[in-house]
């Protein structure tokens, strides 16, 4: 059995649209942006970019491209295909266990990734950790992404999740 890591969280985005955020993941790689408005849950949104595989239906199958270009042609009701496809995962949800180190990220971005740096840096946490100074983040956006009201960083954007 395959594992996807998945869960489902409510995301609550301060100052910036999801179209903003989705700019921010980088152009240049295949990406999704979904957004919806459900009249009686509010609205959500899927984004994402670099997928394992992009699943499509054509006519009479259900077609998986994989990340290297290789296809599973899966024939008969997409539907059904698709259902049968998602049987084959066992969701996790992750856990948290502490210690988590901020300056450590940001130091690696620069270290490791000077031949072409990110767009923008994501940083899902609890936020209770020390926070770096800024300048650490060399001008690359960030966007802490906290699981309560409590945390306030000391700069960067914030989108709160609520649980």
């Amino acid at each position: 059995m395959r594992v996807l890591k998945a869960y489902k969280k409510t995301v609550s985005i301060v100052n910036e649209t999801a179209i903003e955020l989705y700019k921010g993941l980088g152009r240049e790689h295949k990406g999704f942006l979904m957004e919806s408005n459900d009249k009686d849950n509010g609205r959500y949104t899927f984004m994402g970019v670099d997928p394992e595989e992009i699943i499509q239906s054509d006519k009479d199958s259900l077609v998986i491209t994989k990340s290297d270009g290789t296809k599973d042609v899966r024939y008969g009701n997409p539907l059904e295909r698709l259902k049968e496809y998602f049987d084959e995962f066992k969701i996790i949800k992750p856990a948290g266990g502490g210690g988590t180190d901020f300056q450590i990220i940001l130091e690696y971005v620069h270290k490791h990734m000077q031949d072409k740096l990110p767009t923008s840096i994501i940083i899902l946490t609890d936020g209770y950790a020390p926070f770096p100074e800024e300048e650490l983040a060399g001008g690359i956006p960030v966007l802490w992404l906290l699981n309560n009201e409590e945390v306030n960083p000391p700069w960067g954007k914030i989108a709160r999740i609520v649980v």
